[in-house]
């Protein structure tokens, strides 16, 4: 599994996003991917680890830096033990059809908002 710490550009914050590596789950990776503007030919195999993608001779993806479009959704929830509901923001989908963005260099600092939007990440 990739844990993600996506920063959010126009509005400040951050969300988290898991990428889970199984086959069954390998759309969201690619859709990850192709909102980034990463483009791995089909069926080759690529690594977001660079030790790994040495071992096994496959492509390194890194993924520092990447920048993409995603739409995100206020999720609420109650956790565990609590008894009033918390908000959270979300990726609700990766998006492949907005312009692709240059990687970017240095981190911006977050801050945190709630969004409901199609924004870059």
């Amino acid at each position: 599994m990739w844990e993600l710490k996506i920063l959010i550009e126009q509005k400040g914050g951050h969300v988290f996003e898991s990428l889970i590596d199984h086959e069954a789950c390998s759309w969201k990776i690619d859709t990850f991917l192709k909102s980034t503007g990463v483009v791995i030919a089909k069926g080759s195999a690529f690594e977001f680890d660079r030790a790994a993608s040495i071992s096994m001779g496959c492509t390194w993806v890194n993924p520092v830096g990447l920048r993409g479009w995603c739409h995100l959704i206020v999720e609420e929830f109650t956790p565990q033990g609590a008894t009033s509901p918390k908000k959270k923001n979300k990726v609700g989908a990766f998006l492949t059809d907005k312009p692709k963005l240059p990687r970017i260099v240095a981190v911006p600092p977050a801050a945190t908002a709630e969004i409901v939007d199609d924004i870059p990440f």
